[in-house]
């Protein structure tokens, strides 16, 4: 059997506090629940003469909201390969490994940040050029 040392228990401890202090940090509060925070929502909408949004903005905040989570996936990556690389104690593979992943995982980040801004750019074309017809 293994046994787990010591750091290894501290480490993953203070990753878990780490991880369970900023879910809590986030808690808002809700002055009104959902259903009528919609009703005002559609209120507001009706009569400022805005009707259902077009597929072209359904589209686009589906696509925008996928890569937000790729995103947020490759950030998890590069903290997994930095936690990979400080507890690498000297182990030159497990080191090796951890530059990989991180190299990896950065150029994935710029490709997601490219993808972001194309959809961005073409989504406001799009809808420039609807507003103009």
């Amino acid at each position: 059997m293994k046994k787990i040392s010591i750091k290894k228990i501290i480490s993953a401890l203070f990753l878990l506090a780490i991880f369970v202090f900023i879910g809590l940090a986030g808690q808002t509060a809700e002055a009104q629940n959902l259903k009528d925070a919609f009703k005002l929502s559609d209120t507001v909408a009706s009569e400022s003469g805005y009707n259902e949004t077009d597929l072209n903005t359904v589209i686009g905040n589906i696509i925008m909201t996928v890569l937000s989570l790729i995103g947020a996936v490759a950030i998890i990556f590069i903290i997994y390969a930095g936690a990979l690389w400080m507890t690498a104690g000297g182990n030159e593979q497990k080191a090796e490994k951890a530059k990989t992943i991180l190299k990896q995982s950065i150029i994935g980040v710029i490709v997601i940040l490219c993808a972001y801004a194309i959809t961005y750019f073409v989504i406001n074309i799009f809808q420039s050029q609807v507003s103009i017809l």
